[in-house]
């Protein structure tokens, strides 16, 4: 498949889109046993953020690691 997206967005957040009006972030958190990948969207401001870190499983590291204490 060429040019086709690795990642499909909602409509609700395709560019252009009309967000309804509401506060906060959204937030969705991948916590798995190789790396955690964390993402935000600010549909106010229409930004995207992501992050990654190494395992967040606890049966992987421990629960104190993967609480980051």
């Amino acid at each position: 498949m060429t040019g086709a997206s690795l990642i499909v967005l909602a409509p609700a957040l395709a560019p252009g889109a009309r967000v309804p009006r509401r506060e906060g972030v959204l937030v969705g958190v991948d916590g798995g046993a190789t790396k955690t990948v964390a993402a935000a969207f600010d549909p106010d401001r229409g930004r995207l953020a992501l992050a990654h870190a190494g395992s967040a499983n606890a049966r992987v590291v421990g629960v104190p690691a993967a609480a980051g204490e």
